[in-house]
């Protein structure tokens, strides 16, 4: 802004606001959940006010987004599948400028010899760009991030006629790629950057990869395990004919590896305060104090009433 304008800076997760014209007053600061300081302040009436976010932050977002757009399409509202492939589209081409940015902001730019032009690259000269740095992608992701793509064009610029099925294959594929390029490119799973609200529909998805291992919580998985170990997260209590007792998690004092675990459980991935997946090698009995898997203990689990309604959105058995 021009002048010697007063700034209202918010700094939200996510986002950073300016406001200006107006005098700040200071209300408080914070650290948010993930780890940022949160600087709230509040100024007069008449401010001007821009969002600011980085390549990364708003991938993000779109990524959200989209995760929550599948969630209503997954149950039977079939019209938010053209949203979630939008979003997820232009969260992909985010990353890739992303990555691009991370090697030299220039090459973000279309035309990075002329001075005044902003126009960025297209998904085509992002994959070119970044192939040229070295960067190694797999064939048949790459075309079907362009099927995938064309799809989304034709949500934004003509009509469309899918059926249900590909148009969930067209946004499992985004989701695959995304997840695979931010791992090998972007050095970290992108599932940590995700909120936690979609991580259901992040594991169906995931259950459609093509793909049969991928990383999750730090461990090489079945892509069908993800489903599996959120589903395992509504079985609290395990029953002994007259006995309930509480499941005993992972990372508990309880635990057959407490304060060994390098991240996550090594057999079913499940971090330290999660619940084992059924038939893990590492969950403990907490009736006899051996091996769940193994013991002659007559265990059933107890499911929360929650888990028939989770099971019909998600797709688990």
């Amino acid at each position: 802004m021009n002048g010697p304008a007063s700034r209202l800076l918010t700094r939200c997760s996510n986002a950073t606001v300016f406001a200006g014209e107006a005098a700040i007053k200071p209300v408080k600061a914070q650290t948010s959940q993930t780890g940022e300081t949160v600087v709230m302040e509040e100024a007069g009436t008449g401010t001007s006010r821009i969002v600011e976010l980085s390549l990364r932050e708003n991938a993000y977002d779109f990524l959200n987004e989209s995760l929550r757009f599948a969630d209503r399409a997954t149950s039977g509202e079939n019209s938010a599948w053209k949203f979630a492939i939008v979003l997820a589209s232009q969260a992909v081409e985010l990353l890739l400028k992303a990555r691009l940015e991370d090697e030299h902001p220039l090459l973000v730019l279309a035309n990075p010899d002329k001075g005044n032009s902003t126009a960025t690259v297209d998904v085509p000269a992002a994959l070119a760009r970044l192939a040229g740095a070295g960067a190694n992608f797999d064939a048949e992701d790459v075309s079907r991030l362009h099927h995938a793509r064309r799809m989304r064009n034709q949500f934004a610029h003509y009509n469309v006629r899918a059926t249900v099925d590909q148009l969930e294959a067209a946004f499992a594929d985004l989701m695959e790629f995304a997840h695979v390029f931010h791992l090998e490119q972007l050095n970290g799973e992108l599932h940590d950057l995700l909120d936690e609200d979609v991580y259901g529909i992040e594991a169906a998805m995931m259950d459609r990869f093509r793909r049969s291992l991928l990383t999750y919580q730090g461990s090489e998985v079945s892509r069908s395990l993800p489903l599996e170990l959120l589903e395992s997260q509504f079985a609290l209590r395990v029953r002994f004919g007259d006995v309930v007792l509480d499941r005993i998690r992972c990372g508990a004092p309880e635990d057959i590896l407490v304060g060994q675990y390098d991240g996550c459980c090594g057999d079913c991935s499940a971090v330290p305060g999660q619940l084992h997946v059924w038939g893990c090698d590492i969950e403990r009995c907490p009736e006899c104090g051996g091996q769940m898997l193994s013991c002659d203990c007559d265990a059933e689990w107890e499911w929360a009433d929650e888990i028939d309604e989770w099971r019909t959105g998600y797709g688990a058995d």
